[in-house]
């Protein structure tokens, strides 16, 4: 699988970063680069689905930050570094909470209070049987301490906490704890940008208002891929690697179990990707741009005889080397590649399509920016058809290199 170009840990991971806690984003990229199969997928679904359901619960899941980092503190200190300090008197030794401790450890009990009738609220609403597992989980450890919530605690209730503390394994609890904390940024930024969560249907590829999330003064894309195989031409200009870059972006991510920036999906459930947007000469390993797209097109049919459904994106495809050659080689990739059910090849090119528009099994699409007198119109949606209309000498001319030679 090659998905380096979709920058997943850039631009992809902070979508679905609600920053309520610096020490969930890990999950949330682990979560993100997690190629899941279709059962933890259809799972993951579920849980989120779940919570969608329940904004309100959702939004009121905040604690205080401050205390938490407290808590925190006390969890990996406390069956390390003594909270106990020690008076030795002619006949017996009288142990106490250190007193430099008791601020931190008053943090931590107001923390996990809170934390207890958030957890709860979550149960309450929780119908997923693995949700409520976790929760559960959580739930076992947070009850223990709830009787001491009082700001205000004794020495010897400090005492009996701290024994309480040292019973509970932290290392199991904050990691089902930011599991689940995962679930609920993914859920609560999908809620704010107004994503969804795809049906995963095998047959094609449907998407309904669905756009790039990177970018300003963003066009929306309603688009149906039903062939297999699928060519996008067209000018320059017109919003060709950023149609290409939605699509892409919007499968993964549906494949990966989170809501995508569309309003409405269907996507099927696809084993591998390949994507290559701006491939460059390699000066590290010595293959140039061609050699690089030669060899990520191998690893993508290699991939097509080695899983069920893949899907491969490839933008300008073989555009360094000469027209005729390229022509023949992408020819002969749609005459003899066999890609098993549901999977998906597409390519953007500059070339001259015409050969191949009787061709029933390729789907054609392209830009439909027009030329009215001598204004280029560009509205950066996607129709169905091979465009005829070249803009290279207009955009040169536009630019004034003319005036200027």
């Amino acid at each position: 699988m090659n998905i380096d170009q979709l920058r997943l840990k850039e631009d992809i991971v902070p979508l679905y970063d609600d920053k309520q806690n610096h020490k969930v984003t890990p999950y949330i990229h682990n979560f993100i680069f997690h190629k899941c199969s279709k059962e933890e997928l259809l799972l993951r679904q579920s849980i989120i689905q779940n919570l969608l359901n329940h904004q309100e619960v959702i939004h009121s899941y905040k604690y205080n930050k401050l205390y938490f980092g407290e808590a925190f503190k006390v969890s990996e200190e406390i069956n390390r570094s003594s909270f106990l300090t020690s008076k030795n008197y002619i006949f017996f030794t009288k142990r106490e909470v250190d007193h430099s401790k008791i601020s931190r450890l008053t943090a931590s009990a107001i923390f996990f209070n809170e934390l207890e009738s958030l957890i709860q609220s979550l149960l309450d609403i929780a119908k997923v049987t693995e949700l409520r597992d976790l929760l559960s989980l959580l739930l076992d450890d947070l009850n223990s301490l709830k009787i001491y919530s009082n700001t205000a605690l004794t020495q010897q209730e400090l005492m009996r906490y701290i024994e309480t503390l040292q019973k509970i394994n932290f290392k199991r609890f904050w990691d089902t704890l930011f599991q689940v904390e995962c679930y609920i940024s993914i859920t609560r930024c999908s809620l704010k940008k107004g994503f969804c969560l795809p049906v995963i249907y095998e047959d094609c590829i449907h998407l309904e208002q669905a756009y790039f999330p990177l970018i300003n003064n963003v066009v929306k894309y309603d688009i149906t891929f039903d062939n297999s195989f699928n060519i996008l031409n067209g000018p320059n200009m017109g919003g060709k690697s950023t149609f290409l870059k939605t699509i892409t972006l919007c499968c993964y991510l549906g494949n990966i179990g989170v809501p995508i920036p569309s309003s409405k999906a269907k996507i099927p459930f696809l084993e591998s990707f390949h994507v290559n947007f701006n491939t460059k000469d390699n000066y590290k390993n010595g293959t140039s741009h061609f050699m690089n797209e030669v060899l990520s097109m191998k690893e993508f049919i290699l991939s097509s005889k080695s899983f069920g459904g893949v899907f491969g994106c490839f933008d300008e495809l073989f555009n360094t080397t000469n027209p005729e050659e390229a022509l023949r080689l992408i020819s002969y990739l749609f005459s003899n590649l066999k890609l098993k059910s549901p999977s998906f090849f597409i390519i953007s090119t500059h070339l001259d399509i015409e050969i191949f528009k009787d061709r029933e099994e390729i789907g054609f699409y392209h830009p439909s920016t027009k030329l009215n007198g001598n204004k280029i119109q560009f509205d950066y949606s996607i129709t169905k058809g091979i465009s005829n209309l070249k803009l290279g000498e207009k955009l040169f001319q536009d630019a004034g290199i003319m005036d200027i030679i």
